[in-house]
Order: structure tokens, then sequence, then C-alpha cells
């Protein structure tokens, strides 16, 4: 099967609910002034929405009267339009304040998620696909960031339902007390929904991170599925695992639907009881037409409270699952390790690796087993050896793409775990053999390569050296051309020459090339080998190698097998007294020096 179904990773965790609350708070603290500023909006509405029905009141009991007084009934009416203006207004303001906080959140709580994302190794994106954590950077902080507003509308409605209850019992004891049979109802009610949906939300988010996993996965591999003729059995696993997200909305679509129609009942029994119960007490005098009106509209507004403190119930439930899935990946420790030392312009670029074990599991370290090996600075070191022997690991480890289990590597007698690792990795200059490029013109590519600015003297005489400009000259708009979605709108080749480039403005003491020339054709290679010994001069180079002129040429010459060094010398000297390479040489390099 292609794409993985919603299953839960790794490293999802389930927090309490008063876990979530806490650093919830962390969030709001942030934002108390707007939050208090809500709060207050929303307890300004809840006096307005209390004094408004106040005029009908008397404007009922007034023309109720024998001779009622029309005037007097006309300036009720008029205050309660004024009142009525007054709560559009302060519900205006109370969205838009809302809406505030939770693009602030959303901003916030992204921002984390991607700093946390670029401290993490590749080990961490190897076990964990890139739809699935953009489900989470790009839906979840939407449902969180509503979420927020949690604090506020609890409290809100909390002190809401506890005025809206005395007013209710001064208005007559008796009906409240009726009023409150139907309460039990509503509690049992919203607790079962809350859990219901505590389930679904979570099956929801995990399978719309697999939606999302696979439609990413599929564009990526466009190319490999069309070479395959693919396209119907992707079709089929992505529509099983689009049934999975559809089963779960629907089963979340149908406890909201049974949700409402329920509410909508207990304010049609709330009705009823009032227009029952109180018809008897208007007759008996116990309570006036105009408060019985009253108690009826008080008792919408207290229903109103505890029909919100429902759907909050069922909001949080949502929220719970989102936030879930975002401190589990805010939170999650990056298995790379650093400390605060930052190399000075005088790094030499020795390099010692010292009972190094590492294996891309971390319970199972066994690709290199005390791994050792010295690379004085200055040296050229080429890599030889079958595929999956270890080399792209090596340079990997040096380049702190990955963290090692044990043992130590050394740069300049520091270890690099000590070092800084941005500014580290800033003494490295690395062309791999899928060479990527951003969205954006050649030159911001090249200049991608360097953290400070670079001149135009500079940039010039990378092009030139890595012979860039032998097809950016032809093109209409030169460096300014897009390369478009990950170098789609240049060929490979030159994708590969504009990575050179951007290795050589980097001026880094320590180049590291994988494989770097294999999407580059014999001719340009040669063309580019001048601008690579450049490259080479006076820094230390580690290449993995498949072309014979680069392995003949290099200082030393390492040879892998199985996660072992098991050779080390000069070409001469190891097809002399290396059986291993005498046999690489012979399969894979003897015949590009006869071509």
């Amino acid at each position: 099967m292609a794409f993985s179904s919603a299953q839960k990773s790794d490293y999802d965790q389930e927090y309490s609910i008063k876990e979530i609350l806490v650093r919830l708070w962390a969030f709001a603290v942030t934002e108390k002034r707007r939050l208090l500023l809500i709060l207050a909006l929303f307890m300004t509405n809840t006096v307005t929405s209390i004094i408004v029905p106040l005029f009908l009141r008397e404007a009922i009991n007034e023309l109720n009267k024998a001779d009622p007084d029309f005037n007097f009934v006309q300036s009720l009416g008029w205050g309660n339009l004024l009142g009525t203006v007054m709560l559009w207004i302060g519900l205006y303001l109370i969205i838009r304040s809302e809406w505030s906080i939770i693009a602030k959140t959303v901003t916030t709580l992204r921002l984390k998620m991607f700093i946390q994302l670029q401290a993490h190794d590749l080990s961490f994106y190897d076990k964990n696909k890139t739809g699935r954590i953009m489900s989470r950077v790009v839906n979840d902080a939407w449902e969180l960031g509503n979420f927020m507003l949690i604090f506020v509308e609890l409290a809100a409605n909390f002190i809401t339902i506890v005025g809206m209850i005395g007013i209710l019992f001064y208005i007559h004891s008796v009906l409240t007390l009726i009023l409150f049979m139907i309460a039990p109802i509503i509690f049992v009610f919203t607790l079962g929904l809350g859990y219901l949906l505590m389930r679904f939300n979570r099956l929801c988010r995990r399978t719309v991170g697999a939606v999302n996993g696979a439609t990413q996965e599929s564009i990526a591999g466009i190319m490999v599925t069309k070479s395959f003729a693919r396209e119907a059995q992707n079709i089929e696993e992505f529509v099983e695992l689009n049934n999975e997200n559809l089963r779960a909305n629907i089963n979340r679509s149908l406890v909201f639907s049974t949700m409402f129609p329920i509410l909508e009942f207990v304010s049609t029994l709330i009705y009823f009881l009032i227009v029952t119960s109180g018809g008897g007490f208007v007759i008996d005098g116990s309570i006036t037409l105009g408060d019985l009106w009253l108690f009826y509209i008080y008792s919408l507004l207290l229903i109103q409270p505890l029909i919100s403190f429902s759907q909050q119930i069922a909001q949080f439930q949502i929220g719970r699952a989102a936030a879930e899935r975002i401190f589990s990946l805010i939170e999650i420790p990056s298995e790379m390790k650093w400390g605060n030392i930052i190399p000075g312009a005088d790094i030499k670029g020795h390099i010692e690796f010292k009972d190094v074990t590492f294996g891309y599991s971390k319970d199972d370290p066994s690709l290199f087993s005390h791994l050792n090996v010295t690379i004085p600075a200055g040296q050229n070191i080429a890599l030889v050896g079958h595929t999956g022997s270890g080399k792209t690991s090596f340079i990997s480890l040096l380049a702190r793409f990955y963290e090692f289990q044990a043992g130590d590597i050394y740069l300049d007698g520091y270890s690099i775990k000590a070092y800084d690792i941005d500014a580290y990795r800033s003494t490295l200059g690395i062309v791999l053999q899928d060479p990527f490029l951003f969205s954006g013109s050649i030159e911001e590519n090249i200049r991608y390569g360097s953290q400070k600015e670079i001149s135009a003297e500079t940039l010039q005489s990378a092009i030139m050296s890595t012979h860039v400009i032998d097809f950016v000259e032809f093109l209409p708009e030169g460096l300014q051309t897009e390369v478009g979605e990950r170098g789609a709108k240049v060929s490979l080749g030159q994708r590969q020459l504009i990575s050179f480039a951007r290795a050589l403005v980097a001026d880094p003491k320590i180049l590291i090339l994988d494989e770097a020339t294999a999407s580059v054709d014999a001719y340009t290679e040669s063309l580019i080998q001048d601008g690579i010994d450049n490259l080479f001069a006076g820094r230390t180079s580690i290449v993995v190698a498949h072309r014979l002129s680069t392995i003949i040429s290099a200082d030393r010459i390492l040879v892998f097998n199985q996660g072992e060094i098991i050779g080390d010398g000069t070409h001469e000297e190891l097809m002399a007294n290396n059986d291993v390479y005498r046999d690489l040489y012979q399969t894979y390099y003897e015949f590009q020096g006869r071509v």
C-alpha cells in the first residue's frame, strides 16, 4: 500500500484536561488584556440583555391597564430599540476582538511548531510524513486558536447563568423551580455527547492528517506514479483513506445533529412549562402578564448560556484533540544535541571519528560500530563502496543530519556536539546527489548558501567557476529566472550546477560532495572540474565519488563495506592491497578510463 493509514504517530501523547488548560493558560496570559476586554464586553452585553426586556415588560403591563398611556408605551419602545442597537455594537466588538485573538494564537502556535520542526534531525522526518505534520501546523492550529476563547466564554456564561437564576427566583420562585426540572436533562445530555465528540474528533484529526499525507506524497511522487501507471491504484488507496475521514466526520456530525434538535426541544419545553404553569399564576394574581412575559424572555437568556455551555463542551473536545496533537509536536524533544562554541575564522578542518556507533533506529545502532578515522585538515578524501555500505551515512553524521548513539566526532579537537549547530554548519559546504532548489530565482538560490550578504563579485566568481554562466547567459531573465517548485523549470544538470555555486558562495572550511556530479554529463563535468579543483583548494573535502577522475585525484580513498572502513590509501596502494577496492574499480570505474 502506497499511503499509510490514519494511525497514531509515534510521538503523540494524551494529555489530561488539567495539563491542557495549564498549557493554554500560558498562551492566554499573553493576551490577558484583550481577553479581559472581551469578558467586559460579554458582561456589558449581558447586563444590557437584562435591561432591554424591562422596557417591553412595562409596555405590556401598561397596555394591560384599562386606560393605558400610549406616549409612555412609545417611549418604552424607543428605549428597547436603543438597547438593541447597543447589543449589536457590543456583539460587533466581541466578534472583532475574538478573531484578533484567534489569529494571533494561530500565528504563535504555527511559529512554535515551525521552530521545533527546524530543530529536529532527519530521523524525525524519516519516521513522520510531511502531510501529517502540515495538518498539525495548518488545521490543528486553527482549531486550537478557536479553543483559546473558551476561558472567557465559560466565565461569561457562568456569571450569566448565576445572575439569571437569581433574577428568575426574584420574579417567581415556584415557576423557577418548575423550570429547573429540565436542568438534569441538559446536564446528562451534554456530558454524554461531550465524551462521544472527544473520541470522534481525535479520529477526525488523524484521518485528515492521513489524507493530507497521501495528497502530499502523491504530488511529490507524481512522476514515479505515471512511470508505473499507478494512478488507478493510488486513487483506490486514496478513496479508502478519504472514506475513513468521511466516516469519522459523519459520526461527528451525527453527534452535532442530535445535539441541536434536542436543545430546540428543550427551548420548546421551557415555553410549554411557562405557559401552562405561569398562566395559572397570572389568573390567581401572583404574577402580572408582563412579568410572565419577562420570565419567559429571561428563561431564554438563561437557556442560551446553557446551550452555549453545551457547544463549548463540544468545542472543548475538538480543541482538546487539536491541543494534544499540537503539544505533542511542540514538546517532542529533538535528538540533536549542541553547545555554544562558535567556530572562528581560523578553523582548520581537522576531522576525527572516534568509536562512533550509529544506526537509523536508535534502538538498533547496527550500521556503524566503533568507527574510527582521522582526516587531517586540507585533505581531499574520496569515499567508495557498494550501495548501502555507509558512505552517505558517514557524511550525514559529519553534517549533523543525524545524531549518533555512541562515540564522538571532533572538529579541530572539539566535539561537534559542543559547537553551536548553526555556526558549525556554516563551516560546511554540502552538495547532494539530489539537488533541491527553492521556489525563486537562480540568484536567490545561489545566495541561499551564505548566511551573510555576498557581493556581486563573489556571486559572479561563483557562477563563472561552476559554469552556471554557460546556461544562464542564454536565459531571457538571466540570474532572475524563476526555477519553479523544487527547481522544476531547469534541468537536473542545471540544478546541480546551481547547487555547486550555492556551496561555493558559502566559502566553507569543509566541503562535502555526495555523488554531486552524478547528474552532470561527462562534458559538463569536464568543464567544471577546474572549478571543483578551485573549490577543493585550502579546504578539507570529502567526496562520495562515482567518477574515476575524482577518485584517482584524491589524496586518500576510504573504502566502505557494510558499515566498516576496510581500505584507506591512494588509488595505487588500494589496487595493490585491497581486494574489495580492486573489485569496485574493475566493476564500476575501469571502463571510464577507456571511454
